[in-house]
């Protein structure tokens, strides 16, 4: 459970659906909804790049660049994933997903 404000809404918004992705689906398997929903995660982290940090946080910016480009590839390798049945493939993707973004939420801890 957030007690805090995310830093931006685009983090949000791809949080939000890695949630259910990581929580609810892959718990479940069920690989039909990560296979349309997984692709998705590329859309949503392409603004990631354009967030403007606070100034309280500008001293991170490189940090936060160089995790925002590893999630954002690991979510592109997501999606080329989802394309195939390769399940266990799938899944590891969706694991690199979800240890990109822990990553970016470090730059800001």
């Amino acid at each position: 459970v957030r007690i805090i404000a995310p830093l931006s809404s685009e983090i949000d918004e791809f949080h939000k659906l890695l949630y259910i992705i990581y929580h609810k689906y892959l718990p479940d398997k069920k690989w039909a909804a990560i296979k349309s929903t997984g692709p998705e995660l590329v859309t949503l982290a392409e603004p990631l790049a354009t967030v403007t940090l606070p100034k309280r946080l500008e001293a991170r910016a490189d940090k936060y660049k160089a995790a925002v480009k590893a999630l954002s590839q690991a979510a592109k390798e997501l999606a080329a994933k989802c394309q195939g049945n390769d399940t266990a493939a799938i899944e590891a993707a969706i694991l690199k997903v979800h240890a990109k973004y822990q990553e970016l939420e470090k730059v800001f801890n």
